[in-house]
């Protein structure tokens, strides 16, 4: 088989923190990388999980979400029922403010604000044919709950994106939408994984390790979860409204160019929440609506270009000044990145 492993996960596993993957990309896997749009993919890791679709099966990513799949759950678009031995599962989670901001990503609902608990974007397919859960089935989420995270009101979230590509989530009201905390048994996430399910890691060439926690660092993280169901794929997510009792005010923001594909954002900091600007018609100027005055928030202008960043980023306190200036720079990716990942020391 050349160069390529596919990696079982997981029969029995070490206490390592690392293990490598070098799995076997098939044309079928490689047909499906690029169906979640490329408007969201800088700040998140595609995952391919290719699960047997007659058993029940767990998959678990990344960054600690794990999904439930009961047996026979799926179909085809046109309504038939499939006859694949083989899915294909394609997962993005978007799981901390860094890659919510970095995939141009909200937590809002309408003008409310939502305080995020974890997102993810789920695909299934049957060698080339995209497939949706039949009636009557649903998947179960468990979303990592961060060490001291108030989780109560947490409930499902479903996404849709507009021409633009700003996702606005609306509440689903179904059995199963409210969150409920449960312990992971045995101490380990990564028990719960299936043992037949096998990941196949996107890319090419040469690959990196796959980061697996360690005991310590999910004691670390806490070894709670919020789990959901859903009884549909796609933009699913984890969530509860923020209603702040301050007084609500508007915020404009002018930056130093007219790019169209120009993200504004506000990553506040002592909520997991992501508010989007507007822009007006000349996409200078970015205007945000019913924001907690006294709030603090980091306030991101950015778009990209080719392999590099243009973004301009700076600390603000909600009220303070009614506009707001951001002169863009141009940074490699990688200086964009790092600057994103500071966004995590703060909850």
């Amino acid at each position: 088989m050349g160069k390529s492993k596919v990696v079982i996960a997981i029969v029995a596993f070490s206490l390592s923190a690392f293990m490598a993957f070098k799995p076997a990309v098939t044309d079928i896997a490689g047909a499906i990388r690029g169906t979640i749009e490329d408007h969201y993919a800088l700040g998140a890791k595609t995952e391919i999980f290719r699960i047997n679709g007659t058993k029940n099966q767990e998959i678990i990513g990344i960054q600690g979400t794990q999904v439930d799949f009961e047996a026979n759950s799926f179909m085809y678009e046109s309504g038939e029922l499939h006859n694949c031995g083989q899915i294909y599962i394609k997962m993005r989670e978007y799981c901390n403010k860094s890659t919510l901001a970095e995939a141009g990503l909200t937590t809002h609902s309408d003008q409310r604000m939502l305080e995020s608990g974890g997102t993810v974007h789920i695909e299934a397919w049957c060698a080339n044919r995209k497939l949706l859960l039949r009636q009557g089935k649903k998947i179960k989420l468990h979303f990592p709950k961060k060490k001291d995270q108030d989780a109560s009101g947490m409930q499902l979230f479903a996404g849709r994106a507009d021409k633009n590509g700003l996702v606005n989530w609306s509440p689903v009201s179904s059995d199963g939408a409210m969150g409920t905390i449960d312990r992971v048994s045995n101490g380990f996430i990564i028990n719960n994984i299936a043992k037949d399910a096998v990941y196949e890691e996107e890319g090419e060439g040469e690959y990196g390790e796959r980061y697996q926690p360690t005991i310590q660092q999910l004691q670390a993280d806490s070894l709670d979860r919020i789990t959901l169901e859903s009884g549909s794929l796609n933009w699913i997510n984890c969530d509860r409204f923020y209603d702040s009792p301050a007084e609500k005010v508007e915020l404009f923001v002018r930056t130093n160019t007219t790019d169209v594909n120009m993200r504004t954002r506000l990553i506040f900091k002592d909520i997991s929440c992501v508010m989007p600007g507007y822009a007006s018609n000349s996409n200078v100027e970015f205007r945000f609506q019913n924001i907690p005055k006294g709030s603090k928030a980091f306030l991101l202008s950015f778009y990209r270009i080719g392999q590099q960043v243009a973004y301009a980023m700076h600390e603000i306190t909600i009220g303070e000044n009614k506009t707001e200036n951001l002169i863009l720079k141009l940074v490699s990716m990688a200086e964009f990145q790092k600057e994103m990942a500071g966004l995590n020391t703060t909850p």
